[in-house]
């Protein structure tokens, strides 16, 4: 089951995670965050940002994969603010 759930349409959902993968690596390995290589969390929260609230995605993601995948709410505040960075660079 995808983890792109309450977002957008499926088609936007696409096209803001390939925007942040094509983008975020772009500024350097320091710039990504240590679940950016587990792609279900990572997509999550890509499509998430701007429609849930920290401890919503938190909690969304225990109970999808878990405790031990899921990321802190502090990890989670610092991707965001990542994610509006590029927003704010368009």
């Amino acid at each position: 089951m995808p983890l792109l759930t309450g977002a957008a349409n499926g088609v936007e959902e696409a096209w803001r995670i390939a925007a942040v993968e094509r983008r975020l690596p772009a500024q350097g390995r320091g710039g990504l965050p240590p679940f950016w290589p587990d792609i279900d969390v990572r997509r999550f929260l890509i499509v998430q940002h701007g429609f849930l609230t920290l401890d919503m995605a938190r909690e969304q993601l225990v109970q999808r994969v878990g405790s031990q995948r899921t990321p802190s709410r502090s990890a989670i505040g610092r991707f965001w603010q990542k994610l509006d960075g590029l927003e704010l660079a368009q």
